[in-house]
C-alpha cells in the first residue's frame, strides 16, 4: 500500500471517530451526575406485530447511566437525570427517531406508504421520540407496522 493510500485511510479513521465523538456526545451534554436519579420505566417495542425480545445477555448493563439488568428485558433502569429514549437505544447499539427504528444489526424499519413508527407514554400518543426524557414509572411503547388502534391498545396493556 502506497503513502497516499495510506493517509486517505488514516483520515477516514480519525473522521469517524470525530463523528462518532460528537454523535454521542450531543445526548450526553444534557445528562446529570452519576447517581443524580433512581428510577424505572417498562418499556416495549414491536415490529409487525412481534415483540422484541431485550432479555439477552449482549443487552445486559451496557451503560452505567441507564440501562437493562438481571435479563428483565422490559424494564430500563435510570441512574441520572437527563437520560432519553434516543441515548438508552444509541447504548444497545439500536436507533430511534421519529422516522426510523433501526436494530442493532442495521436492519431498518422507517416510516413508508404501509407502515408507521408510532410512540406513545402512558397510553397516550407522543412525538418527542428520541428526546423524550424517560421518567419513573413511565409505560413506554414503541410500534412499527399498520396494526389497528384495537391491537396497539392491547400491546399498551402489555407494557
Amino acid at each position: 500500500m502506497d503513502n497516499k493510500n495510506k493517509l486517505i485511510i488514516i483520515t477516514a479513521i480519525i473522521l469517524i471517530i470525530i463523528t462518532g465523538v460528537f454523535y454521542f456526545k450531543k445526548d450526553f451534554s444534557k445528562i446529570g451526575p452519576l447517581g443524580s436519579a433512581h428510577e424505572h420505566a417498562d418499556f416495549k417495542v414491536y415490529i409487525n406485530g412481534k415483540e422484541l425480545n431485550f432479555a439477552h445477555p449482549e443487552y445486559m448493563v451496557r451503560d452505567k447511566y441507564v440501562h437493562i439488568e438481571e435479563m428483565n428485558g422490559k424494564t430500563i433502569h435510570k441512574h441520572a437525570t437527563g437520560i432519553t429514549l434516543g441515548y438508552f437505544f444509541k447504548t444497545l447499539g439500536f436507533e430511534f427517531n421519529e422516522n426510523c427504528f433501526i436494530l442493532d444489526d442495521g436492519e431498518e424499519y422507517c416510516n413508508n406508504d404501509e407502515r408507521r413508527l408510532k410512540f406513545y407514554v402512558n397510553y397516550e400518543k407522543n412525538y418527542e421520540y428520541d428526546s423524550y426524557e424517560i421518567k419513573d414509572n413511565d409505560k413506554i411503547l414503541i410500534n412499527y407496522g399498520n396494526e389497528s388502534e384495537e391491537d396497539i391498545k392491547k400491546q399498551m396493556e402489555s407494557v
